[in-house]
């Protein structure tokens, strides 16, 4: 196999998953809900109910395919601009199709109830213990810039930064401190976004079934940006052993299983929030509720309470993040 055909495939399969993931998150949604929208019992398995899960899934699948035959025969000369366009726009896709059929159920929705709900449990809300492992990316990432100035002499001069799909450097780097420690420094931003995220969704969010598993995937994917990132850091000294380019995912999946099997468990009541606060069934945005995050009304996991004040300070940490590629110019060669 070429090292065009294997970046094709690894590209494809990453299409490929994604797109059978964004299909299947009509069955992750809690039972009572479809689309955003809370439906009687039963709803699901009726005419209206399989024709709208039916109609998300052909707006989706036209751009999925698509964008999965380009990917795999595609021009070898549009293949960068490809691997963008193509998740673009099933995502896009999704969105729009998701928005449609939220807009569309509303009229079989149940009447809304004024709930309120009080956390009587007295137990103390303790850390699971994978959340006391969140110093494990930051001192990967200072293990390897210690390495890196350690042997400072020997970094080349001039190494690559980026590579064509035939597997050859297109883009070059010279030896200074934001080529070098630049994705180190960005990845601990990101890996600090992370955490936040993580401690957020723990202490930010109500007591449900959702949290541990929502908490493990965050720091998981803390652990996995800094092998990542790590490994293009330290390739000009010790290159990147084929085996570890599947490191990162080895260490995010165990924890997504968790997740998704967590959230197709029963439950007598998922987290009640007001249909009214939530924008086209995808955004939330509630001043009146005290909780920074939220379970997702479809798929698996939790989103943010734009209406709590605390939401601009992790889109401020997310941003900061976005202003580091303009800090380190070789970071935009990436």
């Amino acid at each position: 196999m070429t090292n065009e055909m294997a970046a094709r495939a690894v590209v494809g399969g990453a299409q490929i998953f994604a797109g059978a993931m964004i299909l299947a998150g009509a069955f992750l949604a809690p039972r009572n809900k479809l689309f955003g929208v809370r439906i009687p019992a039963g709803f699901r398995s009726s005419a209206e109910g399989r024709r709208a899960v039916a109609a998300f899934r052909t707006i989706i699948a036209i751009p999925w395919v698509l964008g999965l035959a380009a990917i795999l025969f595609g021009p070898s000369a549009q293949f960068r601009l490809i691997i963008v366009l193509a998740p673009v726009a099933t995502v896009i896709a999704a969105v729009a199709g998701y928005a449609t059929q939220h807009r569309r159920l509303k009229t079989f929705a149940l009447p809304r109830v004024q709930t309120r709900e009080v956390e009587l449990t007295l137990e103390p809300d303790r850390l699971p213990w994978f959340m006391w492992l969140w110093p494990g990316p930051l001192v990967m990432l200072a293990g390897a810039a210690r390495y890196l100035s350690s042997n400072w002499d020997r970094i080349p001069e001039q190494f690559p930064l980026h590579w064509g799909i035939d597997g050859q450097p297109n883009r070059w780097g010279v030896r200074s401190f934001d080529a070098v420690y630049g994705p180190l420094i960005l990845c601990t931003e990101i890996v600090v976004w992370q955490l936040v995220l993580a401690l957020a969704s723990w202490f930010g969010a109500r007591r449900s079934p959702l949290r541990r598993p929502v908490a493990a995937v965050l720091i998981a994917i803390a652990y996995s940006m800094a092998c990542a990132f790590g490994q293009v850091s330290l390739h000009p000294l010790i290159g990147i052993p084929p085996a570890m380019l599947f490191a990162p995912i080895a260490i995010i999946a165990p924890a997504v299983i968790y997740l998704l099997r967590k959230t197709r468990e029963p439950r007598d009541s998922p987290e009640p929030t007001a249909d009214e606060c939530w924008k086209r069934g995808i955004l939330y945005y509630n001043r009146n509720d005290a909780a920074l995050m939220v379970e997702t009304r479809e798929g698996a996991g939790v989103t943010i309470n734009f209406g709590n004040p605390w939401s601009w300070a992790i889109a401020g940490l997310l941003a900061v993040n976005v202003a580091a590629l303009f800090l380190f110019p070789a970071l935009r060669t990436l």
